[in-house]
């Protein structure tokens, strides 16, 4: 079966109403353009992150929309037979990760979220005691901004209740998020990444090799085409995720799972 093979998704159509018990998250906040391809495990980037993740389609586009799903074990072979010192330092030393942010939530980019929104806070107060409390390290910049660094992170975990390694980081998602927030100074985030993200020890990570990770997800993904009322269970831990380009109206609706 190798990648191709469908892991840890469940997806089914509803034929009665779904009832939603909370407030969901709509998937559908930033530009387009912006998710195509960028895979990533929930929040990953951070000390925090969701186990399972619950998507609802309540309307489908009129073309494309679907979420692509990949398997993080199988990203990780491949990542350690093409690079298998980078994987080792990962491991070894895991990662960083940097995020500037703003005061105010920008919908233009997709890494627009406000400090305030991202640690749930409204005060500088507030979040410097929250930051604290989840070991980042951050710097107040210009215009009431936020460069907040989280604490080392491991970049390969074991995914829980299974024997497998899983490639669980934000690393190839970042490479996006950098290149668009646009923080480097030469505005070429690709060739500055140590902004954004390094290796536990502050060491530069290998672009080559993200690359290679970047590309290795698309191979291995398969493809979630949302029809109304489906509803699809991810494990976060074992499965990346990424939004692919879509035309017209599209509402898909997610929970996590803690």
């Amino acid at each position: 079966i190798g990648c191709k093979q469908v892991v840890w998704v469940l997806c089914f159509s509803l034929l009665s109403r779904l009832l939603i018990l909370r407030p969901p998250l709509l998937t559908l906040t930033y530009p387009i353009a912006l998710f195509i391809k960028v895979f990533h495990h929930e929040q990953a980037q951070t000390p925090h992150w969701p186990s399972k993740l619950f998507f609802y389609c309540e309307r489908p586009a009129t073309r494309g929309g679907g979420t692509a799903v990949c398997p993080s074990d199988q990203v990780l072979i491949k990542l350690r037979q093409a690079h298998p010192d980078f994987v080792q330092q990962l491991e070894d030393k895991g990662v960083k990760y940097t995020a500037y942010m703003a005061s105010v939530q920008d919908a233009s980019k997709g890494a627009g979220r406000s400090w305030k929104s991202f640690f749930g806070r409204d005060t500088r107060e507030e979040v410097e005691k929250r930051m604290t409390e989840l070991g980042y390290t951050w710097e107040w910049l210009e215009n009431d901004a936020l460069k907040a660094t989280s604490p080392v992170l491991k970049a390969v975990r074991q995914a829980p209740g299974t024997d497998k390694q899983v490639f669980f980081n934000q690393l190839v998602a970042q490479i996006a998020n950098a290149k668009e927030f646009g923080a480097s100074d030469d505005g070429e985030a690709e060739a500055n990444l140590s902004k954004y993200m390094t290796f536990g020890d502050g060491s530069p990570l290998d672009l080559k090799a993200l690359k290679y990770a970047q590309q290795a997800c698309d191979e291995c993904a398969v493809e979630l085409l949302w029809q109304a009322k489906d509803v699809a269970l991810l494990d976060n831990y074992l499965v990346m995720h990424a939004r692919r380009d879509f035309d017209g109206p599209r509402r898909v609706l997610a929970s996590l799972v803690r």
